[in-house]
């Protein structure tokens, strides 16, 4: 989610010319892409809540303690940041959405092909 949220952040906004609005106030740049980054890492930890609610419906066992989902909730806003920082930079190198696009399909696809790689074939496909 926070790679495509960098289209919004900076592609998104450039007709309508906020960008120079935000750019002109007195505000300092880094607090500008740090208040969009926890932006999306506010945004992601909405999809943790929802994958953490599934879980509990499904049955699976997880760490319930309060260190732990802290730590959930830390690397999650933590890492979006991060996310939306390179895409944000990205953003501002290409210049147009169709690039962008592309750029993050070659970001987002091997984590698809990563996501199952160390499980056996059976749990994978389940056999017919």
């Amino acid at each position: 989610m926070a790679i495509f949220y960098g289209i919004n952040a900076h592609l998104g906004a450039r007709p309508s010319a906020i960008v120079q609005k935000f750019l002109a106030s007195p505000t300092p740049r880094a607090a500008l892409v740090l208040g969009k980054g926890f932006s999306a890492g506010t945004r992601t930890l909405s999809q943790a809540v929802i994958v953490y609610c599934l879980s509990l419906l499904l049955g699976v066992k997880l760490n319930w303690s309060p260190l732990a989902l802290l730590n959930v909730l830390v690397i999650v806003v933590l890492a979006a940041t991060r996310v939306l920082d390179v895409s944000l930079i990205i953003a501002c190198i290409v210049k147009t959405r169709e690039r962008f696009m592309g750029v993050g399909q070659v970001l987002t696809m091997p984590l698809f092909f990563a996501s199952k790689r160390d499980l056996p074939p059976s749990t994978i496909m389940p056999a017919g």
